[in-house]
């Protein structure tokens, strides 16, 4: 699992269009912008071989960030690009889920989203530069 981490003042998207393994979404939810201040951004690549053991190690690592930053929200999104061999689609899409819930049981206090699994999306950010803003996770087994 490889994630990469971007502290944001300002982080918005919107869901625009489907690729082969896109989630189910109700028509409300494509194309409406969502909006986040204060945000770690994730970008996480799920690596084939990759399980739920890996969650509890990138959970902590993403709670020290969310503590080093100060941050209020955290949003996840999966990003094959970041794999050499990235995992099932199904395989990703639930450890993305799971990964959510594990950083939110850590600290209740943020609020932790995933961005809808296999679809386009354009972004905006307004990212802060600053020693724990931008960082890349690599974590093996």
């Amino acid at each position: 699992m490889v994630i990469f981490s971007l502290q944001c003042r300002m982080f918005s998207y919107r869901t625009v269009s489907p690729t082969p393994y896109a989630i189910d979404l109700s028509s409300e939810e494509i194309d409406a912008v969502q909006d986040y201040d204060n945000c770690l951004f994730l970008l996480v690549g799920v690596d084939s071989g990759d399980s739920a053991a890996r969650l509890r190690p990138a959970a902590k690592a993403i709670r020290r960030t969310i503590r080093q930053t100060g941050v209020k929200s955290v949003v996840i999104n999966g990003f094959a690009g970041l794999s050499a061999a990235p995992a099932d689609p199904e395989v990703s899409a639930a450890l993305l889920q799971s990964l959510r819930v594990r950083v939110h049981t850590l600290d209740p206090d943020v609020e932790v989203h995933v961005m809808p699994f296999g679809w386009r999306k354009d972004w905006t950010m307004d990212a802060v530069a600053g020693p724990w803003s931008q960082r890349c996770l690599h974590l093996h087994l």
